[in-house]
């Protein structure tokens, strides 16, 4: 009896997630949406370059994200990436 229980539990709820696809469609309209052009992804990399992060890369040594320089050259990588907002805005 216990059995059958279960087993029609798990039917009722693989045919409830059948049911019921939209919120999987929604995110993928969502991140379509969203979706960067080539160009976007150039500025934000040539950004990231200018403002020093790329000598911060994780590799083989753990990089140290608290200490004041990389503070100082994140500020400047936001500020970028404002003035690269603000720009395409207009």
């Amino acid at each position: 009896m216990k059995l059958i229980t279960i087993s029609l539990l798990a039917a009722a709820l693989m045919a409830s997630s059948l049911a019921f696809p939209t919120h999987a469609q929604a995110a993928d309209t969502n991140a379509t949406s969203r979706a960067l052009t080539r160009e976007a992804v150039r500025a934000d990399l040539e950004a990231w370059h200018r403002a020093g992060l790329s000598e911060y890369r994780l590799g083989d040594r753990a990089s140290n994200f608290e200490n004041a320089e990389y503070q100082k050259r994140l500020a400047l990588y936001q500020r970028l990436q404002a003035e690269q907002a603000t720009a395409t805005a207009r």
